[in-house]
């Protein structure tokens, strides 16, 4: 076989790129966004941590991207059963991962309203973070 079609080698390089392109961009945009981030969050462990989130959904969706459309199907792949299964499975797995990372975005992002209303209420010079600038 041609080692220009290879199917392994061809999966391989589409996910090693597109991966390591997403890597190099988070680390580009690490600092920045951090800055960022703690002073919209008013806070800097809320910053840290949602930095962090943001980085990883960005290489998550990323590899899933990739991932979900591979074409896994068809002769090239005809003798490599085991690679497809396993693609397939890390693929519902990167999933599973965007899936639970959202719903911690969503339980966070409303308890956080919550809290701030809450110690807004309670002594308004104190608040910090994006319900600081609430009339």
């Amino acid at each position: 076989m041609n080692p220009v079609e290879n199917p392994l080698l061809a999966v391989a390089t589409g996910v090693v790129f597109p991966s390591a392109l997403a890597i190099g961009i988070v680390l580009l945009l690490r600092e920045p966004l951090l800055n960022l981030l703690i002073e919209l969050c008013g806070n800097p462990a809320r910053a840290r941590f949602w930095a962090m989130f943001s980085i990883l959904f960005t290489v998550l969706c990323t590899l899933f991207g990739v991932l979900a459309f591979l074409p896994l199907s068809g002769d090239a792949f005809a003798d490599h059963a085991t690679m497809v299964l396993t693609l397939t499975t890390i693929r519902a797995g990167v999933l599973g991962l965007l899936l639970s990372l959202a719903a911690i975005a969503a339980l966070l992002l409303s308890a956080i309203g919550k809290y701030e209303e809450a110690a807004a209420r309670r002594n308004p010079q104190t608040v910090s973070g994006p319900l600081a600038d609430r009339p």
